[in-house]
């Protein structure tokens, strides 16, 4: 939650969504369907350099959206892209908000906290290897129970 509502703040201003879009792409279920390693070329770029954002679609292909050229394949931003929720929510389960995260936590712009609603909605990697390797372990214990 903001802290200093009283003054106008880009960092407020592209974080202002909290929960993901009903189809974001980051959602556990009824996400837009991307080609085969999209998904994780963003996530491999959000995590590698904590420059890298990831806008929301609906803030993109809008209105008031910025211009893409499809001949250079170059997105010019407008100035009203927000950042996609599910991709913040999935740096802060990651515990890896980027720069613009946390010069809005530094200036009071955002909290940490503006997520954790959203984290049960949004797949984060790694999730269902870690609870697949508790089911592996957890095999291998009960065999090494039997054996003993």
């Amino acid at each position: 939650m903001s802290t200093r509502p009283d003054r106008k703040s880009p960092f407020r201003h592209a974080l202002r969504l909290k929960q993901p879009c009903a189809n974001c792409p980051f959602r556990k279920s009824g996400g837009i369907e991307l080609r085969e390693g999209r998904m994780q070329g963003i996530v491999d770029d959000l995590l590698q350099d904590d420059h890298n954002t990831f806008h929301c679609h609906k803030t993109v292909h809008s209105a008031r959206g910025g211009d893409w050229d499809d001949e250079h394949e170059h997105y010019t931003p407008s100035g009203h892209e927000a950042m996609c929720a599910g991709a913040a929510t999935l740096l802060m389960a990651k515990k890896h908000p980027n720069l613009i995260m946390r010069l809005a936590f530094l200036f009071g712009d955002a909290d940490p906290s503006d997520w954790d609603e959203a984290i049960k909605l949004v797949q984060v990697p790694g999730e269902e290897q870690t609870e697949a390797t508790a089911s592996t372990d957890a095999a291998t214990a009960a065999k090494k129970e039997r054996t003993c």
